[in-house]
């Protein structure tokens, strides 16, 4: 329990319902500072909620978000005047939600970073210092790139796969990528593909540093001297002796962290660099010296932001940036960031994104929002008929394996999520789609105990398996919800993965159910022409170049149909409506360069005849 749990100042007693559903098509950006202050695995973004929250509820109601994630259901709700719960099972959700929806002033957060940049400065000037080629000074080091090691399966030497792998000059076409596609061994001079080889470990490649006489705006590069291995040697030696804590929290058998286990990366210090994990734990140790909890809370914020992208996931990427996929994957080459410079990048943008909500917030914030970590199945801190709407984001199935992707988080806070009570499909979990639909269902009925008699619930949802998808129906029907309308969430920015796999669907449904007694009866599955005229009838209405005419797009459409005319989706998988479109309908290729710059992949857009 993060905060109160005395919810008499939330709840209105009013038995007022809004009949009409509504189900509107949604286009919401993820580009906003406040969205980007702090990464999650899934957002719906705020701005896409608010039309939902001041259709169903009025100022005072009580909104409720029992997946809540990140959070952002409470940003809408509380910059509307709306009382919101949000609650999650995950112990790095509830952390993520509580401090997105505290904000404070904004000047103690900006004059506490000082401060701790004060505290930490020696340190870090020591961590990260390296001489400029060019004039001999001693500069501030930005990045360090760090290289796999390789031994070759012909002569069994190894070497730093940099070296005769990675084109070193500038890459004209980024997506042509960096790295050959063949080379010679530089022992045996035997041709070599990047897989060939067995990973041996990682060495230091090159170093990005800053010196404005000699570079201006630009970064220096360099490779690593005799003093930047020294430097590496002794911040190794001293970590090895230093009295600061850090997690050492064993990976679990999982899906995601068996990328980090198969390199030897078995624990979640492992998983940084030394120098990362020393400048880790130095400003994890500064932080908790904190006096004011709701300062220190803010700093502890900041951290969790950076403590992913700071680990051995964050690739180097000639053109910057390594996206914020819901993998542990390790890649070939990786940027390790100076910490401090990272750490006050992202302090600045969430103090801008504070500084948003500081100002439109209520000020009397603990009559307005309350955050509970614990399982959307046993909400007891909730009375019956207590909540106005509920607006959630619930899990996806085997999408994204949210307590494995969270473990980082929660070894440096120190809270763990019950994988017990995770809804999820993982055989390592012992959970396949019988045991996501059983714990989707007591979820659900727990929402409808707590949802007033003839109000709404607002479900986000994206699949690509019809199992999944008819988990999610049956749950529903057997809680006692009426799906009663659907509409499309666009975010506008997929993934380049949901741009380059036809099996990663794009946009997610809306499902709009009502809580009625009212027991629903699901009939028959769509038959193929029922599928061909409602897609007949969609396409007309569509832009050009829009992603609602990929396969994503018309599959999203095809079963919030089905959902809304109760109709069975037991058989309405991806792959067969692909099969479909392919029968009836024209297919247009056509290039984007989105949501990279100048990555430029193919597209598939569907047509009537």
């Amino acid at each position: 329990m993060i905060t109160s749990t005395d919810l008499s100042a939330l709840i209105n007693d009013s038995a007022d319902s809004r009949q009409e559903p509504y189900a509107v098509d949604v286009d919401a950006g993820k580009n906003t500072t406040l969205y980007q202050a702090h990464s999650y695995w899934t957002k719906v973004p705020p701005q896409g909620i608010r039309p939902y929250i001041d259709h169903f509820t009025d100022p005072g109601d009580l909104v409720l978000d029992p997946f809540c994630g990140s959070g952002m259901t409470g940003i809408a709700a509380l910059s509307e005047s709306r009382r919101v719960v949000l609650n999650d099972l995950g112990s790095a959700a509830t952390h993520i939600a509580y401090n997105y929806n505290t904000p404070i002033d904004p000047d103690r957060l900006e004059l506490a970073v000082d401060k701790l940049e004060a505290e930490v400065a020696d340190f870090f000037e020591w961590l990260y210092t390296t001489e400029c080629t060019d004039c001999g000074e001693t500069r501030e080091i930005k990045n360090t790139i760090w290289s796999e090691i390789r031994e070759c399966p012909h002569c069994g030497e190894t070497f730093n796969l940099w070296e005769p792998a990675v084109i070193d000059e500038k890459v004209e076409e980024r997506k042509n990528g960096f790295v050959r596609d063949e080379f010679d061994c530089p022992a045996c001079e035997t041709s070599l593909t990047k897989t060939d080889p067995e990973y041996r470990g990682i060495e230091v490649s090159r170093i990005e540093y800053k010196c404005t006489p000699c570079f201006g705006r630009k970064y220096g590069l360099k490779e690593p001297d005799e003093a930047d291995r020294q430097l590496l040697e002794d911040v190794s030696d001293t970590l090895e002796e230093t009295e600061l804590w850090y997690p050492t929290d064993d990976f679990p058998d999982g899906y995601n962290t068996r990328q980090p286990i198969q390199k030897g990366l078995t624990s979640v210090d492992k998983f940084y660099v030394d120098r990362a994990l020393l400048a880790m734990a130095k400003l994890w140790d500064e932080i908790q010296r904190w006096e004011e909890d709701a300062v220190r809370e803010k700093l502890e914020f900041v951290f969790t932001a950076i403590a992913n992208r700071t680990t051995r996931k964050h690739a180097f990427r000639p053109w910057g940036g390594a996206g914020n996929s819901a993998t542990l994957f390790v890649p070939t080459f990786h940027r390790e960031q100076n910490i401090w410079v990272t750490y006050s990048r992202k302090a600045n943008d969430i103090v801008k994104a504070q500084t948003e909500l500081y100002e439109q917030y209520p000020e009397d914030l603990d009559n307005y929002l309350r955050v509970h970590n614990g399982s959307a199945t046993d909400m007891g801190f909730l009375p019956d008929n207590s909540v106005d709407y509920v607006f959630t984001d619930p899990p996806f199935g085997a999408n994204i394996n949210y307590s494995e992707m969270n473990f980082v988080w929660e070894s440096w806070l120190g809270r763990k999520t019950d994988v017990e009570l995770e809804a999820i499909v993982n055989s390592k979990q012992d959970k396949d789609v019988a045991d996501y639909e059983l714990l989707m269902r007591e979820s659900f009925a727990e929402i409808k105990r707590v949802l007033k008699d003839d109000h709404w619930m607002t479900l986000v949802f994206n699949n690509s398996k019809a199992e999944v998808w008819n988990a999610l129906q049956q749950s529903l029907r057997d809680a006692g919800f009426v799906i009663a309308q659907f509409a499309t969430f666009d975010k506008q920015q997929p993934t380049l993965q949901q741009i380059t796999s036809e099996g990663a669907v794009g946009q997610d449904v809306m499902v709009a159910c009502l809580n009625v007694d009212d027991p629903t009866e699901i009939g028959e599955s769509l038959t193929e022409d029922e599928i061909v005229r409602h897609v007949r009838q969609l396409l007309p209405e569509l832009a050009e170049k829009t992603d609602r005419r990929t396969a994503r797009g018309i599959y999203s459409s095809v079963v919030g149909f089905a959902l809304n005319n109760r109709r069975s989706v037991d058989n309405l998988d991806f792959e067969t409506l692909v099969e479909t479109l392919e029968r009836h309908f024209e297919a247009k290729t056509l290039e984007y360069e989105r949501p990279y710059k100048d990555v430029v992949v193919e597209q598939t857009l569907w047509y009537v005849e």
